[in-house]
């Protein structure tokens, strides 16, 4: 059973079983988490509680991940994925109002917020920011240090507090 009949079965009262997975491998299952319907308490579905283990071995290979991806290989998948959330609203919001007990507009209102955080995320990809360039940081490092210095400067010159006693 693929995960869209799943989530198309929620509404009618079926539990999800959700798995885990590192580095594209399916792991965990032995231990879950159930996920209950806080307005009525009915079981929606459960999902992995991961090991201390498992989740040591998760940030080691994220660690240790490459992005090989150009900005607009990105680009491309983030916008993708909101088509496919998008295309998926129904479904989806079901999901989210068996979790969280909220009214079908709320969640149909979530769904259209992650798909504008896809596209926006989308968009950034293809910006350049000072996180992206150490030279741009360490000018803007420096231009933080001397408004400081020059703010602390200000504040002690005779001429300033003249200006505050008045």
């Amino acid at each position: 059973m693929n995960m869209m009949t799943e989530l198309q079965d929620v509404r009618h009262g079926a539990v999800l079983q959700a798995r885990m997975r590192i580095a594209g491998e399916l792991v965990g299952g032995e231990r879950t988490i159930d996920v209950r319907n806080p307005y009525n308490g009915s079981l929606v579905g459960t999902v992995p509680k991961a090991t201390v283990d498992e989740i040591r071995r998760a940030f080691a290979i994220a660690r240790g991940y490459k992005a090989t991806l150009t900005r607009h290989d990105r680009y491309r998948i983030l916008h993708r994925t909101a088509e496919i959330i998008r295309s998926r609203a129904q479904p989806i919001s079901d999901l989210i109002t068996a979790e969280c007990g909220i009214c079908k507009k709320d969640s149909l209102y979530e769904v259209g917020r992650a798909c504008d955080v896809f596209v926006f995320a989308g968009n950034a990809a293809l910006t350049t920011t000072a996180r992206s360039s150490p030279a741009i940081s360490r000018r803007t490092a420096r231009s933080a240090r001397s408004t400081r210095c020059a703010s602390r400067c200000r504040a002690r010159s005779p001429r300033s507090r003249r200006s505050t006693i008045r």
